[in-house]
Parts: C-alpha cells; structure tokens; sequence
C-alpha cells in the first residue's frame, strides 16, 4: 500500500503535528460514500452495506434496498480536503504503476 506519512516536518499551520492514537481507532470497512456540503465545510459519510443470500430471481426481483449503516462521518474544512484530494489523486496514480508493473512482468 501506498502511503504519505505525515511527519513533524510536515507543520499544519506552522506547529508540527505529534500524530497519537491511530492505533488505538478501529479500522472498518466502507463500500459506500456520501459527500455533502454544510456551509463551507465537506461532510463525508461512509457507509457499509448488508449483502442479503439470495437464492431466487423472485427474490433478487423483490429487493429494493440495501441496507447500509453509516460506520463513520469526517467533516473537512475546505483546505484539508482539497490537500486529500490531491493525496488520495497521487496515491491511486502510484498503485495503478506498480499494478501495471507487476502485469508486465512475466
């Protein structure tokens, strides 16, 4: 995987950041993504869906929804996620060469 990890040469506003805790934050998985705008700020809500065992055409016709709960809610301001976009542009562009690297190799 991919990563940019921020360090304390990395200032946020001029103070360098002392990252504590991720450890300690369970990981989840999210296959649905909600973004909403409140005032200036970006809301992110992930979601995680419920796959139902369908076992029936009748029964795959008769299902209008997916479940979904939400696992967690970010609310950015607009410089972070403007910096986590070009992050997140950056990382799929480097994992795309080295899946296209390994494709190539016999």
């Amino acid at each position: 995987m991919v990563e940019d990890q921020p360090d304390k040469k990395r200032p946020v506003g001029g103070i360098p950041l002392d990252l504590q805790g991720a450890e300690d934050v369970p990981m989840t998985y999210a296959d649905a993504v909600f973004v909403n705008y409140a005032f200036e700020d970006l809301s992110i809500a992930f979601f995680q869906t419920t796959r139902p065992i369908i076992k029936t055409a009748e029964e795959a016709a008769a299902l209008e929804s997916l479940p979904a709960r939400c696992m967690v809610r970010v609310v950015l301001s607009p410089s972070v996620a403007t910096r986590l976009r070009d992050f997140l542009d950056l990382n799929i562009q480097q994992r795309a060469a080295v899946l296209q690297q390994k494709k190539m190799e016999p």
